[in-house]
């Protein structure tokens, strides 16, 4: 109905209500038509005069929860289901516990499935608790393929799994038939982003602005970047985009009052340009702190005695920081520290088990920042390393306060923070070129390696399957087995290279879940070489054994300049596989050179694009080579186990710093 129109039908009512001021339907149809605030004052007198109208008490019921007075609603349904139990009145009252957090919502919702097992709105409001949230939904789509909110939370179901593309085409279904509901065209950016379009994804938040100016948003769409660049152009437009609308945002003075909720995301996808990240880094640093000026929050608390370690993350379970620093934290000397782990909220595996039980205190923080803060403080650490900042929006937003004396971040994401919060990064000498201390706004320290104690795991080689493994039964496979994001636009030409130079070459890579990156690498390749995407397969998702017996049995594993492999490449190594490699500017591009430094194999490293196609098709097509090669690899690879002197340098350098912080007046 046109606004025009509403008014005219409102107006209708006012007449029927002055002739007739006893109507409670009149004030009940009135309501309808009008502003939330006046609508429940409307129903409040066509509930005074119906009395006990089932219809009239539930409109009443649901205008009070609408204008926050939820005791109110709560009694006037309860009233009703004391005179008559219906599946709807049940629904309504679970709605209203759902929001208020009490556990009776779910037993409400069940029960009035069971008066009427077709009840939309309780299976959709089950989906929303967990409740078989997919089996939920696909029941309310059934009973109503149009409704909006079954479409929305389906395809945030859907949207980081394998079912991207139909999670998409889902929110374009609730756009068109909402096409005034700004959360709708919110989430379908966030999509349309996670899949790669980062055009439609601006599109669309723009479309979300225009409707509904939150300033959260306002940042989203601020910072986007492409997950899966084009072209090497297509990164200075986005880069340039995003200084120039990060700068104005933060001169617009937005405000966020809870980051955590309505920020959640990081910069990620910043650091794989290879390009200098600092002046971005801190620009965006700087734009928090204004938007949100309670991150930097300063709480110390003092103790006495062993000075507390903190190592936090919210990824210390079965995944790669987990995996790269649960030895380090486990060979802490206790004679100098007592080392407290801080989880950034709950993690339950084996990995996240074993790594909790070496440690003295174990803290998780509930996904509150100001509770989170509070309990980090609580800690009353001397000092508190980050092993990874960029990735989890949770640590990013809690970094930016100062919450122990000294404060650190590893190289478990390899790039500058922008945050001056962080008093130290820790590198080591034969990763960072000289002079990189300019590309980091913390103080840079460098260890004699990395901050790393790892050892393999034993695993079986013995009749493991290439074709099982998804590598091509003929041919040779060239398996560049990092995360399709590292594939910087440069790389393609070199690819391009290797496929022209060995005409048996078949390129691997990893799928992951999202499908549609697959289709703009292999469209970037074909525009280097046409044809070229008949020579790429992508591996399905492996176990981490079978990921690493792909790479024992690939005949060439290439790593992605510019972003190169950290555990992948620890893992390949261990299995006497070589890793095809060029070194880049900045640490995040010189991890696998550096473990070739310490091996004592710098001639397998490129010095240049065409350095490194040449090598990589000589690792390919001679047998000989590529036996001596991994020959080499498999005997030095030890050189890379048990660096505890990293460990140790690191606890030295704690307590130098802890010291010269306890000597310096305050």
């Amino acid at each position: 109905m046109s606004e025009a129109r509403a008014g005219l039908v409102r107006q209708a009512w006012r007449h029927a209500i002055a002739r007739t001021p006893e109507s409670a339907p009149a004030y009940l149809s009135l309501a309808k038509l009008s502003l939330p605030a006046v609508s429940f004052r409307l129903l409040g007198r066509a509930h005074a005069l119906a009395g006990t109208s089932s219809e009239v008490a539930r409109a009443y019921a649901q205008g009070a929860f609408l204008a926050g007075e939820n005791t109110r609603a709560m009694s006037t349904l309860l009233a009703m289901l004391a005179l008559e139990i219906r599946a709807e009145t049940l629904a309504d009252l679970g709605v209203i516990e759902a929001r208020l957090g009490l556990e009776a919502a779910a037993g409400r919702f069940r029960r009035a499935l069971a008066l009427s097992p077709a009840l939309l709105a309780a299976h959709f409001s089950l989906g929303n608790r967990g409740d078989g949230a997919e089996r939920r939904y696909r029941r309310a789509l059934a009973l109503d393929p149009r409704h909006g909110g079954t479409l929305v939370n389906l395809a945030n179901l859907w949207r980081d799994g394998p079912r991207l593309d139909e999670a998409v085409g889902l929110l374009k279904r609730a756009v068109a038939l909402l096409p005034s509901d700004a959360i709708g065209l919110y989430n379908l950016a966030n999509a349309r982003h996670i899949s790669g379009d980062a055009g439609a994804a601006a599109r669309s938040y723009r479309a979300a602005l225009a409707i509904e100016p939150r300033d959260a948003w306002r940042l989203r769409e601020a910072t986007l970047l492409p997950p899966i660049p084009g072209s090497i152009e297509e990164i200075a437009e986005w880069r340039g985009r995003f200084a120039t609308r990060v700068g104005h945002s933060s001169a617009t003075h937005l405000r966020v009052d809870d980051p955590l909720k309505d920020g959640h995301w990081t910069n990620f996808h910043l650091a794989y340009h290879d390009q200098d990240d600092r002046p971005l880094q801190e620009a965006v640093a700087r734009l928090w702190r204004r938007a949100a000026p309670t991150l930097a929050t300063t709480d110390l608390r003092c103790h006495d005695g062993r000075p507390r370690l903190g190592f936090i993350s919210a990824y210390f379970r079965d995944h790669t920081i987990g995996h790269l620093f649960k030895r380090v934290i486990a060979g802490i000397d206790r004679e100098k520290f007592r080392v407290v782990l801080v989880q950034a909220g709950a993690a339950d595996d084996a990995v996240a088990r074993m790594i909790a039980a070496n440690a003295d205190e174990v803290v998780v923080l509930p996904e509150d920042l100001a509770k989170a803060r509070d309990g980090l403080a609580a800690a009353r650490l001397d000092a508190l390393l980050y092993t990874d900042i960029g990735m989890d929006p949770f640590t990013y937003y809690l970094a930016h306060a100062r919450l122990a004396p000294l404060q650190m971040v590893a190289w478990g994401h390899p790039v500058t923070t922008g945050l001056d919060t962080i008093d130290l990064f820790l590198s080591a000498d034969v990763f960072d070129r000289d002079g990189a201390e300019a590309d980091y706004t913390e103080e840079l320290a460098r260890l004699p390696f990395l901050l790393l104690d790892w050892q393999p795991e034993a695993l079986d080689l013995a009749g493991a399957d290439r074709a099982r493994l998804g590598l091509a039964a003929e041919g040779r496979a060239y398996l560049c087995a990092q995360s399709l994001f590292k594939l910087h636009p440069a790389f393609d030409r070199v690819l391009a290279e290797i496929l022209r130079g060995d005409r048996e070459a078949v390129l691997h890579f990893v799928e992951g879940h999202r499908r549609s990156w697959c289709r703009r690498i292999v469209a970037r390749l074909e525009r280097q070489l046409p044809g070229a995407g008949e020579r790429t397969r992508f591996l399905p998702r492996l176990s981490g054994a079978d990921f690493i017996r792909a790479q024992a049995l690939a005949d060439v594993v290439l790593d992605t300049p510019g972003f190169s492999g950290g555990k992948t490449s620890l893992e390949a190594f261990a299995v006497g596989q070589p890793v095809m490699t060029m070194p880049s500017r900045y640490l995040r591009g010189r991890l696998t050179r550096g473990f070739y430094r310490r091996m004592g194999l710098d001639e397998l490293a490129a010095t240049s694009p065409e350095d490194y196609a040449r090598k990589a098709l000589r690792l390919g097509m001679d047998a000989g080579f590529r036996a001596e090669a991994k020959g080499r690899v498999a005997e030095r690879a030890s050189r890379l186990w048990g660096t505890v002197e990293s460990v140790r340098a690191f606890e030295d350098l704690v307590l130098a710093r802890l010291s010269r912080r306890a000597a310096t007046p305050s």
